[in-house]
């Protein structure tokens, strides 16, 4: 094909045109990429000098400063121109130059690197804790390096010091007195003291994990669980609290009263309750104690009254009221001195100062007034009440009314006086009786002092039972007056029956007596009286031992009447030896029996009157004064003999000499 000029050039000319569209269309494409890059990095630049980390710019292959944002220069103290251009280490911006090569080295093989805590040197010297992160990439056809600087100091500080709280904290958790005891929203126990470890028995491992119900079954953790019911707010809104008092679970079973007191914790892990929890078994006691003695305080017969030192009314039982005839309403908050008699201005001073000094005063007999106006006898305890440090702090003032007693005793007085008239009387007759005995017959003796003894004492016994049943149980001191007469009535009618014996010649049974039988016979009829008096007998029979000619029945009293004489002669315990051998009387065959004691023994004065009738020494409260003399009547009858050795402080030996009988003694027994 064959082209023209014309066409050629109308060719080149459409050619011309797409080339220079072309390279319009290639510029304005590089000015938008290049005013994007432009836009980009000033982006880039605005965040790289408004971050709040320090950043750092690395030449990759010389490790030499290219840039750094305002931030990390405001932190370390230098200008840009004194960065730009230096190594790392150069500048000592890092405290350990030489770690700081050694991290240059490793980031150039890993092309990364992280430290959590690295030391940072300020221009000034001073050292912060930063977070460093620092990688390696591209730029172009080089290679820089980014390093992140984040100051953790203050972070560091403050973990440091949540470190020092907690430990403050469980410090003061194990140091505490109550058992502490830190449950999750669950009711599963997170945490506790070593009083928790030691009030419910477990270890700590045994405890934590475990839920609240084990040692607190019911209450406690009903008030930290949400239901369907209510809010896990309502929950919490719930459990708090002061003095709530539920019961415990030890280890071992057992259950104890405790009271509990709940408050919220905050924590990462939400919203804890911690339990302050102590044992209140010993308060619970204490209230039992106290609501026990404040019942026998309102029972009790006598009117207790508390009182302070200055004399104020505090308490007032029931009987007070019965007594006194005031309602508690009417006295609490009023002065003792209402009570006291016009009659005795100075008691209530003298007591006041008795008490105050912590002296108590016992039984006293006094007066007091009634409501009415009358003046009743009491008979009055008054005991100082001290604090928990052992100050007296007040008095407490227990009275009894005695007024009927004083007139029971004032009968009882006139009635003591006529039976002393009328004792008196009797030792008289007795007396007479006893010399008229050395020439009456035995009937007549009898006859007399049936007469003259029997019908005074059945009266005057008489008139006591019929005082005794009159009297009520309340009275005590007037029965016990009265009791004591009886008991000197019944002596005075034992003296009769030992007058009769001692008067009597009845007739005897004489037969062949052991007489190591008899005397064993014998203690062991009193063998519970000498244990009850914490007396030892002991026993020394000669064997053999000749047998002797006598009334059993006297025989045993006369035995009977000495080991008496000899428990009565020691009232505080000792030990009593009774002995037998073969002796002689009028140089005949006989037994000699000892009775010996150690009591106080008698006085060398006494022991010539030691054999009359009725006669006993000051010391002497028993006894009718007729036992020695029926015994040395009724030896005397059977042909032996009696004597007494004794010094005051030494004792009694009470000797006896018994004809033996004709024949040859027999092997004795036990």
């Amino acid at each position: 094909m064959v082209l023209c000029y014309s066409d050629c050039v109308d060719g080149y000319g459409r050619a011309e045109e797409e080339v220079t569209s072309t390279v319009k269309q290639n510029i304005t494409e590089r000015t938008q990429t290049e005013e994007s890059l432009r836009a980009s990095e000033l982006r880039y630049r605005r965040l790289f000098e408004s971050a709040k980390d320090g950043i750092l710019i690395l030449n990759a292959e010389t490790g030499k400063i290219v840039d750094a944002n305002p931030y990390l220069m405001e932190k370390l103290g230098y200008s840009y121109e004194e960065l730009v251009g230096k190594e790392l280490w150069e500048i000592g911006v890092l405290k350990d130059n030489a770690a700081a090569k050694e991290a240059f080295e490793e980031l150039q093989e890993k092309g990364y690197i992280r430290y959590d805590d690295l030391p940072l040197q300020t221009r000034g010297g001073h050292v912060a804790q930063v977070e460093f992160v620092s990688n390696i990439y591209r730029v172009g056809d080089s290679k820089v390096i980014q390093c992140n600087i984040r100051d953790i100091t203050e972070r560091r500080a403050a973990a440091e010091h949540l470190v020092q709280m907690e430990g403050r904290y469980r410090g003061l958790l194990e140091a505490a007195p109550d058992a502490m005891v830190v449950v999750d929203q669950g009711g599963e126990i997170v945490l506790l003291n070593v009083q928790a470890e030691k009030q419910f028995g477990y270890s700590r491992d045994e405890l934590v994990g475990q839920q609240v119900k084990n040692i607190i079954p019911e209450g406690f953790a009903e008030r930290l669980i949400a239901d369907d019911l209510r809010s896990t707010a309502d929950a919490l809104a719930q459990q708090i609290g002061t003095g709530i008092e539920l019961v415990a679970l030890r280890k071992d079973g057992s259950e104890f009263p405790i009271e509990i007191m709940l408050s919220p914790l905050e924590s990462a892990e939400g919203v804890l309750v911690t339990a302050a929890i102590r044992d209140i078994s010993v308060r619970k006691q204490a209230e039992a104690e106290h609501s026990t003695m404040a019942a026998i305080v309102e029972s009790s017969g006598d009117a207790i009254v508390g009182e302070t030192l200055e004399g104020i009314i505090t308490t007032w039982n029931k009987s007070a009221e019965h007594i006194y005839g005031y309602a508690a309403q009417e006295v609490v908050g009023r002065p003792i001195s209402i009570l006291i008699p016009a009659s005795l201005p100075d008691e209530l001073a003298v007591i006041v100062e008795k008490v105050g000094r912590g002296a108590p005063i016992k039984h006293y007999e006094t007066q007091r007034a009634r409501k009415d106006g009358q003046t009743i006898d009491v008979s009055l305890t008054v005991s100082p009440i001290r604090n928990a440090d052992g100050a007296v702090v007040g008095a407490s003032a227990i009275a009894r009314d005695i007024t009927e007693l004083n007139l029971g005793k004032k009968c009882l007085e006139e009635t003591n006086r006529k039976l002393e008239a009328t004792l008196g009387e009797l030792s008289a007759t007795t007396q007479q009786l006893w010399q008229a005995s050395k020439l009456a017959t035995v009937g007549e003796l009898s006859a007399s002092i049936a007469h003259e003894l029997n019908n005074p004492l059945a009266t005057v016994a008489l008139r006591v039972e019929n005082l005794l049943m009159q009297m009520g149980d309340e009275d005590e001191q007037k029965r016990h007056s009265l009791e004591i007469i009886t008991q000197e009535v019944d002596r005075m009618a034992g003296l009769v029956d030992n007058l009769l014996q001692f008067s009597r010649r009845s007739h005897r049974q004489i037969t062949t007596l052991n007489v190591r039988e008899e005397i064993a016979n014998s203690i062991e009829f009193v063998y519970y009286h000498l244990r009850t008096h914490k007396i030892e007998v002991v026993r020394d029979f000669a064997d053999p031992l000749p047998t002797i000619q006598a009334d059993r029945q006297q025989l045993r009293q006369i035995f009977l009447n000495l080991t008496t004489n000899a428990s009565d002669a020691m009232p505080e315990g000792g030990t009593l030896t009774v002995s037998a051998k073969s002796s002689f009387l009028h140089e005949a065959e006989a037994v000699q029996i000892e009775f010996a004691d150690t009591g106080e023994g008698i006085a060398t004065e006494n022991l010539n009157r030691i054999w009359e009738p009725f006669f006993t020494t000051k010391s002497e409260t028993k006894g009718t004064g007729l036992g020695l003399a029926i015994c040395r009547r009724i030896i005397e009858e059977h042909g032996g003999t009696i004597e007494i050795e004794s010094k005051k402080g030494c004792g009694i030996t009470v000797r006896i000499l018994f004809p033996a009988t004709a024949e040859e003694a027999s092997p004795n027994r036990e």
